[in-house]
């Protein structure tokens, strides 16, 4: 532990003063034991050029009670997840504090490419590169020149024979165990022998006899006898004369002797796994590689060895907002992390690290796998203790363990405990929390000072320290408005919204206050408070401007309109305000503006070409459709240009007939439009344009109608649409604006 401990203060040191990593600034580094002998190290790194940021993780086992082994399923046929195969140490009566993948696999069949080993016991053959633990925890890694030699009764040896691997034409024979499955499930025509072997295990550096039971040929996948061995070859092997020579010769009760070597070193293994390709050797990393995709940037696990005997399991990944390494860096950095030797092992969607943290019950899955979920593999390398009764609480842990904060920001604590072992145990009922770079209200910290705050945990015998990252800068801001789908988009004015913003860094959420932020807006919409409250501007027409929140150099603007609770000052408190509000809003009715403000001048004439405009918006007239319209009118070069679409619509649909004079036609675009001209234009647009005339003699002034204008107005009274003032229809005023919106509004019922 005490050579874990100078490890790790070493590489804190690096962080600190040496910025020259191939994986650019360390930004964040979080610690955490996991047992007497074993530490787990997050870091979060950018590439100061390129921006480029790497989530790494890796395992520190210094030799001591926590030791590593090699696991896999029920069977080498097959994959399982990491969560799944960590149950069985669990069940052997293991405590396991950590894991990360093993060997690279055949995706389809899951079985492994190079040798695995447990128990002292070669379960799968081959002789790549590998990592090989012993049992007082010590490891080895290179090349173990495992080798298996059959020798047959004529004298014939083959040597480095296939042990549980896919059979195929080009790999001669294969010697099968039930640690492969209880058959051989290969694709192609096989012949196979049956043995029955003096030792059910091949034990490494020993030598096994067996007798040949049974003959089976040409089948497929063979079932593999409980107790027996099964020696298999293609039926159309590349070798046939070598087949015929040894495999092909054997008959019943023959004797084929089965040698099991190992290399200087690897003797005393009890579990090894294979990678593929050496990253460090002599404490140089390599720089050429023969694997597919070496220079690809991907998820990579590896496992190195300090010169001292400290084992590093080591991840990267490619998701998560980390962009994954090429093998040339990750031997560097296996360097940087002081390997004298490493190892590359099974990495892009295979790569996965599970933690126990110290306090908790359960693992969980702590990288973000490359797949979005854990991949099923061949096996994995598991870090276990035995396990132990809890005793009392001596280490005290807060949660989250690798916050970030603004200043500002509260972050909720959670005091987990364990025992001298850490195993988990109760927390103590009151746990004394005091902070450095913040306070601590209420069980949660308060963080205040840019860098790091530190909280000091008591609790009699038991303490503890967990540190929170206090940034300036966010890597980015996401706003949100309440009640809103969107941080932008509109607003009433005199209208108040509530902004709210988070924050991330390297990939993770930054707790933060609303105070954390420095909130601003264009003073044209309104103000907001140092808590994101938005008071939206008094306006008259829709006015856009900005709200900004800040963090340090990060900003974050959201485009906001606000738009006029009331669109006119001059009508708000007009008879006809809710009319004319009606019609402005279904784009019937517009006003002008003045210095910028929109009034709609309530209570002016309104002219004709004024009407026909706004009847024409109204019916929701399409005005091109009409641009070859001629108008007959001798004054219609005195319409007005805005004015001109419209009229024409509305002569050629039969809306406006003109005035005779002169024996002339005039369209009197700038004259005010009276009552009864306004009401019998309206009664044009019904289905039933004829009233009955009797509908008008309640009236005190029914005789001033014009008699063009009776059947019209008398339309108009039938549907509701007029119903006079004071009981009188006064035909002959000028219509108002206001009126005219009126009239409008009520024929939109």
């Amino acid at each position: 532990m005490k050579r874990l401990i100078v490890t790790l203060l070493i590489l804190s040191l690096l962080v600190s003063f040496v910025p020259a990593y191939v994986l650019g600034d360390a930004l964040h580094t979080v610690t955490s034991p996991l047992s007497e002998n074993a530490a787990l190290t997050e870091n979060k790194w950018r590439e100061p050029v390129s921006g480029r940021r790497q989530n790494e993780r890796y395992l520190l086992l210094a030799n001591g009670e926590t030791a590593p082994s090699v696991v896999y399923g029920y069977t080498l046929f097959g994959k399982s997840t990491m969560d799944t195969i960590e149950r069985y140490p669990d069940a052997w009566g293991m405590t396991v504090v950590a894991g990360v993948n093993g060997s690279f696999f055949d995706m389809t069949s899951g079985v492994p490419y190079g040798c695995v080993i447990t128990g002292g016991c070669v379960r799968s053959s081959g002789d790549r590169e590998a990592v090989g633990f012993r049992a007082d925890g010590s490891a080895i890694i290179g090349y173990p020149k495992l080798s298996i030699d059959l020798s047959f009764p004529g004298g014939q040896t083959l040597r480095g024979v296939n042990c549980n691997k896919i059979t195929t034409k080009a790999n001669g024979v294969n010697l099968y165990t039930r640690d492969y499955d209880y058959a051989t499930k290969n694709t192609i025509d096989t012949y196979n022998v049956v043995v029955k072997p003096s030792d059910a295990d091949l034990k490494l550096n020993s030598r096994i006899t067996a007798e040949v039971t049974e003959i089976r040929a040409d089948v497929k996948s063979c079932a593999i006898p409980d107790g027996c061995f099964l020696l298999s070859c293609a039926a159309q092997s590349d070798y046939a004369v070598t087949m015929d020579a040894t495999i092909r010769s054997l008959q019943a009760g023959d004797t084929v002797t089965i040698d099991v070597s190992i290399g200087d070193g690897w003797g005393e293994v009890v579990s090894a796994c294979a990678g593929m390709e050496m990253l460090v050797l002599g404490g140089e990393a390599q720089k050429t590689f023969s694997l597919a995709g070496n220079s690809t940037r991907t998820a990579r696990t590896a496992v190195g060895l300090q010169s001292d005997g400290t084992l590093i399991f080591y991840t990267v990944d490619a998701a998560g907002g980390s962009s994954g390494i090429t093998l040339r860096e990750l031997a560097q950095r296996m360097t940087e992390l002081g390997c004298v030797t490493a190892l590359n092992l099974d990495g892009g969607g295979s790569t996965a690290i599970r933690v126990r943290y110290p306090g908790k019950a359960e693992s969980e899955t702590i990288n973000s796998p490359a797949d979005g979920k854990l991949r099923k593999c061949a096996n994995f390398v598991f870090l276990a203790h035995e396990k132990s009764e809890a005793g009392a609480a001596v280490h005290l842990f807060a949660y989250p363990h690798n916050a970030v904060a603004l200043p500002g920001g509260s972050i909720p604590l959670e005091v987990k405990a364990t025992d001298a072992r850490y195993n988990p145990v109760a927390a103590p009922e009151t746990v004394e929390l005091t902070a450095e770079g913040g306070t601590v209200v209420s069980g949660a910290l308060l963080a205040q000072t840019v860098g790091t705050a530190t909280v000091t945990m008591k609790a009699g015998d038991a303490s503890g320290k967990a540190s929170v990252l206090v940034i300036e800068t966010p890597d980015a801001i996401t706003l949100t408005r309440e009640n809103s789908t969107s941080a932008g988009g509109s607003i009433v004015s005199g209208e108040t919204a509530r902004f709210t913003a988070s924050a991330s860094y390297l990939g993770s959420a930054v707790y933060a206050s609303q105070g954390s932020f420095v909130w601003t807006c264009d003073s044209a919409i309104g103000a907001i408070d140092p808590e994101g409250t938005f008071t939206a501007a008094k306006v008259y027409q829709p006015t856009t401007g900005n709200v900004t929140c800040t963090a340090g150099s990060r900003s974050q603007t959201a485009k906001l309109t606000v738009l006029p609770d009331y669109p006119f000052p001059d009508a708000e408190t007009h008879w006809a305000r809710e009319e004319i509000r009606t019609l402005y809003d279904a784009g019937v009715l517009r006003g002008a503006e003045v210095d910028g403000i929109p009034y709609f001048r309530p209570d002016d004439g309104m002219t004709r070409q004024e009407f026909f405009v706004a009847l024409m918006r109204y019916l929701g007239t399409d005005l091109t459709q009409y641009d070859a319209a001629e108008l007959p009118f001798a004054d219609s070069e005195q319409i007005a240009s805005w004015a001109l679409p419209s009229v024409r619509a509305a002569y050629a649909l039969g809306y406006l007939g003109g005035s005779a004079q002169d024996g002339a036609l005039y369209a009197l675009p700038d004259k005010t439009i009276s009552r009864q001209e306004a009401i019998v234009i309206l009664s044009r647009t019904l289905e039933n344009t004829e009233g009955d005339p009797a509908l008008l003699t309640p009236f005190s002034d029914w005789e001033a109608v014009a008699p063009w204008a009776q059947s019209g107005m008398s339309a108009m009274i039938q549907i509701g649409a007029v119903s006079g003032s004071d009981g009188q229809l006064l035909p002959l005023l000028p219509v108002t604006r206001a009126q005219a919106a009126k009239l409008l509004a009520v024929m939109r019922k």
